[in-house]
């Protein structure tokens, strides 16, 4: 079953990311920029053709992918942390 329901990009490399239950997270990628896995989402055109299969949000026709469980991962860097709601 999907957890993912609705991905929108914000501005400053931010993700809204809904879920299923009716909470959402708010990611900053910012941080991750200088990275080679997430240097593709530089482009903020690309950034904002984010979508998700349920399970991951993907960029690049899911050539990046980042599953739930590594989001969650994210929320505990204090950089990447934006808001729980």
């Amino acid at each position: 079953m999907p957890i993912i329901d609705k991905v929108t990009p914000l501005s400053d490399y931010k993700l809204l990311v809904e879920l299923i239950n009716g909470q959402a997270l708010v990611l900053n990628f910012e941080s991750k920029l200088n990275s080679l896995r997430f240097n593709i989402i530089e482009n903020k055109d690309i950034f904002k053709r984010v979508s998700t299969d349920g399970f991951s949000v993907l960029w690049n026709k899911g050539k990046l992918r980042v599953s739930l469980g590594e989001m969650i991962e994210m929320l505990q860097d204090i950089k990447t942390l934006f808001k729980v709601v």
